[in-house]
């Protein structure tokens, strides 16, 4: 074989090995970033679960209809005066900040107070943005959802008669499938929340790219 078409055969056989790397790299990617995401946020198996419960929208929602959006779940009481509107008003800044990247995310609150929260439970989310929804059920459904959550709000008595709860209010990051990936601090950076949904929908992305 002539130097110059053995020099042919070796460029052609060159770029077609590069052309493979390429490829096989491109194709690697959603693998790599999956595993970055179950990294970070690995899937809790020990907390979550479906719920269906009467919204504020004034039908029942059901987890399992929101699948394909990363969900973000708190828990609380109207008549909360520090712990709900600090959280919830920080989901507020999620939600404006994701821009058009929101469309992907819903936020809900739960409330473990039905007895009073009930009748002014939309009201109540609204006011914070009018992209949160807000659930509620009877005892028995949110004693069953609170325990699969974790979630604890011991009930305590006030001086004048009435109650209040004790809670933390901790935030629940649920991937595209329902699963619990993150707990947060009421006061987690806003920062932090926005970064972590973002990793949730760009590896759903490529993984839909892939498929």
């Amino acid at each position: 074989m002539k130097t110059s078409s053995r020099i042919l055969v070796y460029g052609s056989v060159s770029a077609l090995l590069v052309m493979a790397l390429i490829v096989a790299y491109m194709w690697s990617a959603p693998y790599r970033l999956e595993w970055r995401v179950n990294q970070r946020l690995p899937v809790n198996t020990n907390l979550g679960g479906d719920f269906v419960l009467p919204a504020s929208t004034g039908s029942r929602l059901a987890l399992h209809d929101l699948h394909g959006k990363v969900v973000l779940v708190t828990f609380g009481f109207v008549a909360c005066a520090d712990i709900c509107p600090l959280g919830l008003m920080r989901m507020h800044k999620v939600i404006e900040r994701l821009g058009a990247d929101a469309s992907g995310l819903q936020v809900v609150f739960v409330s473990f107070d039905p007895a009073r929260d009930a009748p002014y439970l939309a009201r109540y989310v609204q006011h914070f943005d009018p992209a949160i929804i807000g659930v509620t059920g009877s005892e028995a459904e949110i004693a069953d959802l609170t325990a699969r959550y974790g979630v604890v709000y011991p009930k305590e008595k006030t001086k004048t008669g009435g109650y209040n709860f004790t809670h933390n209010g901790f935030i629940y990051l649920l991937d595209q499938q329902g699963r619990v990936r993150q707990i947060y601090e009421n006061n987690a950076p806003v920062k932090q929340i926005i970064s972590d949904v973002r990793l949730l929908q760009k590896v759903a992305s490529l993984s839909n790219s892939r498929s």
